[in-house]
Formats: structure tokens, C-alpha cells, sequence
């Protein structure tokens, strides 16, 4: 059967605190469709990790961990998180098996003063030859996320041509 634990720690607090979540609280469903057995990876119900955390916790938390896992089959995924500054500023190392395959990947996201409600939010996969970035994204506006710009989009490789510098040469 599977399993989700959450454990968190925060500055007033020297040992960690634990907790586990029904997976049918933990994970997103269609509340029209019959609820299905989990896997670890599916989809969160929310993004953030803070958002099943008690609200007292929230304002001074400076690590958390989530699990899933089947001892079944032995899958798991697992999120290890260190905030700074506020609950929006942080970095976390994820770890999988699922279905035999492995992966690790480091993410990080932080808010970006700049920009309405802006953050960013750059995940790479750290398990291989090299480093891959797979998502390098920045979203501002309401929410956060109103508008969005991924960063990974190619750029063109030949700059359109400047019709002002052109003129000046022409006369």
C-alpha cells in the first residue's frame, strides 16, 4: 500500500516533525471519477510542499521532506526542501524509482523582486553524464502566475535586421 510522509523542521525546533498524509489527500483526482490506486508519482495536489504543512509552521520553516512509497514494488519519490528568506525561496533535491527507473533532479525557485508577484523556477536533471536543465521558467502577475516566459525556448540564431542602422548606412 502506499505510503506518503511529510516531515518538517523550523528554526524554533531542533528534531524534525513527521507526519503521514492519506494519499487521497495528497494527490490530485477528478472528484467525478472513482479514485484509482495511487502510484508515487502522480500528480500533488498542490504544488508547494508548504501547503500541507500547519499554518504556524510556515513562518519559520527551514526544511522539509516528502515521501511516497510502495513497498509493493519498491517505487518511491522523494523531495528533500532548505528554505531561505521566506517559503517562496527554495531549493530542493528530488529522488525517484518507478517502475526501475531512477532519476535525480535539483530544483530551485525564488521570487524575483523585479517583477509583480514574479518568481523562477529552474529544475536539472542530476543524474547523468552532465547536468540537464529541463525547466527554466520565470511567471509573474497575479498569483504569480498569471504570465509565464519559459527561458529554455530557443533563441533565433540570426538576429532580425536592425532597419534603423540600415537607413543611417544608406544615407
Amino acid at each position: 500500500m502506499l505510503t506518503v510522509t511529510i516531515k518538517y523542521r523550523t528554526a524554533s525546533q531542533e528534531a524534525w516533525t513527521a507526519f503521514h498524509v492519506d494519499p487521497n489527500d495528497y494527490f490530485w483526482h477528478d472528484q467525478d471519477s472513482p479514485v484509482r490506486p495511487w502510484k508515487v508519482d502522480d500528480t500533488p495536489m498542490h504544488d508547494r510542499i508548504v501547503e500541507y504543512l500547519p499554518l504556524e509552521a510556515r513562518a519559520q520553516l527551514i526544511a522539509a521532506v516528502v515521501r511516497a512509497s510502495d513497498p509493493s514494488n519498491g517505487d518511491f519519490w522523494e523531495a528533500a526542501y532548505q528554505f531561505w528568506n521566506t517559503v517562496d525561496d527554495w531549493v530542493a533535491v528530488t529522488t525517484a524509482r518507478v517502475g526501475g527507473e531512477s532519476w535525480k533532479e535539483l530544483i530551485l525557485s525564488g521570487t524575483m523582486p523585479l517583477l509583480e508577484n514574479g518568481s523562477q523556477v529552474i529544475r536539472v536533471r542530476i543524474d547523468q553524464e552532465f547536468p540537464q536543465i529541463t525547466m527554466n521558467t520565470v511567471m509573474w502577475g497575479q498569483n504569480g502566475d498569471a504570465q509565464s516566459r519559459s527561458l529554455l525556448e530557443q533563441a533565433p540564431t540570426q538576429a532580425p535586421p536592425n532597419k534603423s542602422l540600415e537607413r543611417t548606412r544608406e544615407g
